[in-house]
């Protein structure tokens, strides 16, 4: 069974359109009393809130009113004047009449969390609120900017003591609106198909007249999420085509069926109607902004990006730095273990990379004449960044939740083997290399003296020919003088 851990940070955005009610309460409570805004919380707050905590196990009661609540702040001031609430009040209201969305970001704290980094006492009830508005600010900047909102947007966000999970709440909007738009629809499938085509099992115990997310739900009554997947099914085997339904869901008390709809107005299956129609802008926000604001929080607050610098320095300047300045091919004590790796190598040498899959046999050799390295070289690197490897995982256990936090460590782990590996084979190449331009100037010398041996060998063949020529013409010489000289003595 997965290990349930409370993660030090919750963060979950939503949105509401223009004119909906939390839109309006927040207009509303800006200039108030703080202890007035805190009395009306949950009116200002968009009520799906309470189910997106609660999927994290550990936090209840968010929708209750909080313990205190502080004064307005800003990304640009600490603390609002109450002229400078009446401008934010006024901001938000051509916001509004403007048909911007009004986008609620809740940061949530395990205050256990908060009090291991310094920023939370639970004995005296003090809280950093500086250290808060500094990540605030940090993590709205992160998320703004990833979602193409730092020049056209205003926010303004407000601490929340309470006694377990100490809490902030950002409102934003764009008083220009620059969102991309999109139609969205909604089609209803009639009482008398539904009654044909739908389990009636299914639609017993839901809610009526109400609109959920099927998918938000699941946890609580699975029947949405079914219904949902047997209205596909059934409009596939009718029409063989796939319904592009989206989550949200509502029955209707004659049991007809309300669905949210992603596909065009020519894409509406044949046994629905248009229930409605309206153009809005985009307002969800990517899962990898949110994840980037709260990577920010977690890493300020732990100081864990110093953490993640040192280990990157350990493994890239140390270790990977020390083995590339070396030349292990000819290191008395690793020489052995080099050799026998490059023997094994195969032929094509462009498969000479760690990840490759022609090295999977190598890689448990590679990754021990790495170890024997970094046992001879870097022991104490190896030893600091292990401890930091383990501090890293805690961090990410704690901050973000997570029950498989370990798997850092591993992930890390393999990228340093990878790493120093590919350092390994690369000078390999290198040995490689050498070797073969060696080869290749020994042929050149034995096929140059060859070649002057042959020159000469054909030199001396052609002096001794030229040599015997001559001793042949004198001796043909004095053949024909003696011939001559007997010829003329005998007359």
């Amino acid at each position: 069974m997965t290990e349930q851990i409370v993660p030090g940070v919750v963060m979950v955005n939503r949105f509401v359109p223009p004119g909906s009610q939390p839109f309006k309460n927040y207009v509303n409570y800006i200039d108030r009393e703080n202890a007035v805004r805190n009395e009306n919380f949950s009116k200002i707050i968009i009520p799906e809130f309470e189910a997106d905590l609660r999927d994290f196990g550990a936090y209840n009661d968010y929708m209750g009113n909080p313990e205190k609540t502080t004064e307005l702040f800003t990304g640009e001031k600490d603390e609002l004047s109450d002229e400078d609430k009446k401008t934010l009040k006024s901001v938000f209201e051509f916001a509004e009449k403007n048909n911007s969305l009004m986008w609620q970001t809740v940061i949530s704290f395990d205050n256990q969390w908060l009090e291991k980094y310094k920023i939370y006492n639970s004995k005296t009830k003090e809280l950093d609120e500086d250290k808060l508005k500094e990540v605030t600010r940090g993590c709205m900047n992160s998320m703004l900017s990833k979602e193409n909102l730092s020049d056209s947007s205003v926010w303004s966000a407000a601490i929340h003591y309470n006694t377990d999970n100490i809490h902030i709440h950002i409102a934003t909007v764009e008083p220009t609106p620059t969102r991309e738009t999109k139609v969205l629809r909604t089609i209803c499938f009639n009482s008398k198909w539904v009654k044909e085509h739908i389990s009636s099992d299914l639609l017993e115990g839901t809610q009526k007249n109400k609109r959920i997310n099927a998918f938000r739900e699941k946890r609580y009554n699975i029947n949405y999420m079914s219904i949902v997947n047997e209205l596909k099914s059934e409009v596939e085997k009718s029409t063989g085509k796939t319904l592009k339904s989206g989550n949200y869901i509502k029955i209707n008390r004659d049991n007809s069926i309300e669905i949210s709809f992603n596909g065009g107005a020519e894409e509406i299956p044949p046994m629905a109607s248009i229930e409605s129609e309206k153009e809005t802008q985009l307002g969800v926000f990517k899962q990898s902004s949110i994840r980037a604001a709260k990577s920010f929080i977690v890493n300020e607050i732990s100081n864990s990006s110093q953490l993640q610098q040192n280990i990157n320095n350990i493994i890239r300047k140390n270790i990977y730095g020390n083995i590339t300045s070396r030349d292990i091919s000819k290191d008395r004590a690793l020489r052995k273990q080099f050799l026998n790796i490059y023997r094994q190598l195969p032929n094509d040498r462009r498969t000479w990379k760690y990840g490759m899959n022609a090295m999977s046999n190598l890689r448990p050799q590679i990754d021990e004449l790495v170890d024997s390295f970094v046992n001879r070289y870097n022991s104490e690197d190896w030893k600091e960044l292990n401890e930091a490897l383990d501090n890293q995982t805690d961090i990410f256990r704690q901050g973000y939740g997570l029950s498989n936090a370990d798997e850092y460590k591993s992930n890390k782990t393999r990228e340093f083997y990878q790493r120093c590996g590919n350092a390994i084979l690369k000078e390999m190449q290198t040995f490689d290399k050498n070797l073969r331009d060696n080869r290749k100037k020994e042929h050149a010398k034995y096929y140059s003296r060859k070649y002057s041996l042959d020159r000469e060998i054909k030199i001396m063949r052609h002096t001794m020919k030229n040599i015997n020529k001559i001793i042949s013409s004198e001796y043909e010489h004095e053949q024909n003088l003696m011939i001559y000289e007997q010829e003329f003595e005998f007359k």
